[in-house]
């Protein structure tokens, strides 16, 4: 019944069966682990040649990144928004507290400016390479865009010496007319330059739609700039406030996007809950590791492993115990370090009185308390497991860890 007909309410399938309306959605959540959704809007109904061709380009990028794991490091990527003077805050924008007694807060129906100006960004993985707003009074057409591509070369050449150098970048923009253009294409032809391919209708595969331009927007949002210089400089102020690490996000989860379209069979995939550990498993297989330290040559796989590493270079939160003068960066580190010296041990198994250093009593136990494997693994949820710990080198005590839903046990 349900799977003929998707829009059919719990009342009328209550009415059909002849049980109460709350039996009916208990046995829709609970038992089926059903949610009524509204339909999401998309920018077309994708047929299967596209939905083909965009699992084509995706897994054409994502083996380029297998061959070489630097090269998101060298494209850049742009596209072109309009900013306005006033746009609409969003629900989640207006929403607001409120006390029981208090009535809903309330808003008038509002539409966009007419006041607005058109931005066109150039970026990498480092931040912003160029922008430039459309002159009033023109339009973008082949020419104008030529005159961008100008100004973005010229601007790659300052700002990027070391892909200047090498002439190995690669640009990245959609399939608007005036980007597809023979004048645009003969110009790229004759400088050399590299084009990394984008699906047709695949805004969620454009770093400028999914990043770039909602992080810009998002703040500006509800906000009224009465004429086109305040637009402009407002717009300055936001793409300076966007971090390098948001660059880098950016980027992987360009990649991540990349599996998820592979996954979804070439459709649209956002709002759908896709895993997508398959990409970062992938990725440790391949030895990729995009995440670089500036002051050396060491590379990591994770973010926030670079972000400890830095710590070392700049020499900040360091801890010396005042006993042996050992240094520790990480303060849970050291207070653990201190109570070796004192010899407290603050916490104890929820079962017993046996005691411990370690700073996580809410996760060890004793594994006298699990006759064996099978039984731990009954008693306890079956996303967890029990590894060795190892911090204070007692075989005795065992640590629960989340186990990824990807690996299997064997007892």
């Amino acid at each position: 019944m349900i799977l003929a007909n998707r829009r059919i309410t719990v009342r009328e399938v209550a009415e059909d069966l002849n049980i109460s309306i709350g039996s009916c959605h208990s046995i829709f959540i609970n038992d089926l682990g059903m949610r009524r959704v509204a339909a999401k809007f998309v920018p077309k109904l994708l047929n299967c040649d596209q939905k083909q061709h965009r699992m084509n380009i995706a897994n054409e990028m994502l083996d380029s990144v297998r061959d070489d794991p630097n090269l998101l490091q060298r494209v850049i990527t742009g596209d072109e928004a309009w900013v306005y003077g006033y746009d609409v805050e969003t629900k989640a924008q207006s929403s607001q507290w409120k006390l029981p007694h208090e009535p809903r807060p309330k808003k008038a129906r509002q539409v966009r400016s007419n006041v607005k100006v058109l931005l066109t960004v150039f970026f990498d993985c480092r931040g912003v390479v160029h922008h430039e707003f459309l002159p009033q009074g023109r339009t973008v057409n082949k020419e104008y865009y030529l005159q961008v591509m100008r100004n973005l070369r010229e601007a790659i050449r300052q700002k990027r010496p070391d892909l200047w150098k090498n002439k190995n970048w690669l640009l990245h923009h959609d399939n608007a007319p005036a980007h597809t253009s023979l004048l645009v294409r003969d110009f790229l032809a004759k400088n050399n330059t590299l084009m990394m391919p984008q699906p047709l209708y695949s805004s969620d595969l454009a770093p400028c739609d999914f990043f770039l331009f909602p992080k810009l927007k998002r703040p500006m949002k509800g906000r009224r700039y009465a004429t086109l210089d305040k637009i402009k400089t407002a717009s300055k102020e936001e793409l300076k406030k966007i971090l390098k690490n948001d660059f880098l996000k950016c980027f992987e989860d360009w990649k991540n996007r990349w599996h998820k379209c592979i996954i979804s069979h070439g459709d649209y995939f956002e709002g759908d809950k896709i895993e997508c550990w398959r990409s970062n498993q992938s990725e440790l297989c391949a030895g990729i590791k995009p995440y670089k330290c500036e002051q050396c040559s060491a590379s990591f796989t994770r973010q926030h492993s670079l972000k400890y590493h830095t710590m070392i270079h700049e020499e900040r939160s360091r801890f010396t115990c005042p006993t042996c003068c050992k240094e520790f960066r990480h303060p849970s580190h050291y207070k653990e370090h201190l109570r070796r010296h004192t010899g407290e041990t603050p916490f104890h198994c929820t079962d017993c009185q046996r005691k411990w250093i370690p700073s996580r009593p809410d996760l060890v136990k004793c594994w006298s308390h699990f006759p064996n494997f099978l039984h731990a693994l009954s008693t306890c949820s079956s996303s967890l497991v029990l590894v060795p710990f190892i911090w204070g080198l007692k075989p005795t005590l065992y640590l629960l860890v989340p186990l990824p839903s990807y690996l299997y046990l064997f007892p």
